[in-house]
């Protein structure tokens, strides 16, 4: 079968192709579910990528803010997520 296959190629392509869609369609659904779970991984994975460089951030602002006595600004910035933002700035954080 295997030499027939290889000396007639294009009168077995049509038959490949088909056998190919057949098997998408028949692991369509698994296919689509594991794609959208690895998604949510994936968003799951952002977000607490995220939350620790955030929480890094908002660590390196308040050490430099006590390490300079500016113990009014730090307080301020855990209200004022403007004020902050400035902060943010003036320290290249």
């Amino acid at each position: 079968m295997d030499i027939i296959v290889k000396a007639n190629p294009k009168m077995f392509e049509k038959e490949g192709d088909v056998m190919c869609e057949a098997l998408e369609e028949l692991m369509k659904d698994e296919l689509e579910a594991q794609l959208q779970k690895g998604k949510e991984i994936g968003q799951k994975l952002g977000e607490m990528r995220g939350e620790r460089q955030g929480e890094s951030r908002v660590n390196q602002l308040n050490q430099k803010l006590i390490a300079l006595g500016r113990m009014d600004d730090m307080l301020k910035s855990v209200s004022d997520t403007v004020f902050q933002q400035k902060l943010f700035k003036e320290f290249n954080l």
